[in-house]
């Protein structure tokens, strides 16, 4: 029987590579037990897997696990890369996965793209900026529960000790106001030589007097 960790680390492998889940780590994924999978249904049928595991309860996902599913998702799009590709109703549905999971939320979404872009740490091209302010148009308009629910300040916390430029516009475009104040500074230095530099200052200074 696989694990949790095991699939993830296998369909990670898989999707960082050819951008689909290979068909050994969905082999691997059948050996998952029952609730896990059941868990994972609605992230298995967004990477193109249809699960049959019927009425059976979900299990229990892990905040770690949650993240590492969202980033799993996150990479089908290539956001490790300058030209990151989507649409709107995939990205919809990216989210709507991550949601589907027990005590998923927009939160695991932001910081699996947290994740991903220190590791990699794009430049803000064209594609790079419109997908950052696709996704947090999306989980502000349409998913503002799960967005109101986020811990912003761990996410800030977790971006000041890895910082890249890419997180740095997405959590100037994700950040509620009471945040921008503590951001500002270590934004800005994030985004230094980048031309979004200017606009995200005027973006974080607009309740100063």
């Amino acid at each position: 029987m696989t694990d949790l960790s095991e699939f993830l680390d296998r369909a990670t492998a898989d999707v960082a590579a050819t951008r689909k889940v290979g068909a050994e780590s969905w082999a691997a994924y059948e050996e998952l037990d029952a609730g896990t999978r059941a868990a994972l249904r609605s992230a298995a049928a967004f990477l193109g897997h249809q699960d049959d595991s019927g009425d059976v309860e979900p299990a229990p996902v892990d905040a770690t696990s949650r993240r590492r599913v969202a980033a799993l998702l996150l990479l089908r799009f290539a956001v490790d890369t300058d030209e990151p590709v989507w649409s709107s109703k995939a990205l919809e549905d990216l989210v709507s996965a991550q949601l589907a999971l027990a005590g998923g939320g927009v939160c695991d979404v932001f910081g699996a793209a947290l994740d991903l872009w220190a590791q990699h740490d794009p430049q803000l091209s064209p594609a790079v900026v419109n997908f950052v302010r696709a996704l947090t148009v999306l989980c502000f308009t349409q998913n503002r529960r799960s967005y109101q629910a986020c811990d912003f300040t761990g996410l800030l916390d977790e971006f000041t000790a890895r910082p890249s430029r890419a997180g740095a516009y997405l959590l100037a475009h994700a950040l509620p106001p009471e945040h921008w104040a503590a951001a500002r500074p270590v934004l800005l230095a994030a985004l230094d030589g980048t031309p979004q530099r200017e606009q995200v200052d005027l973006m974080l200074s607009e309740d100063d007097d």
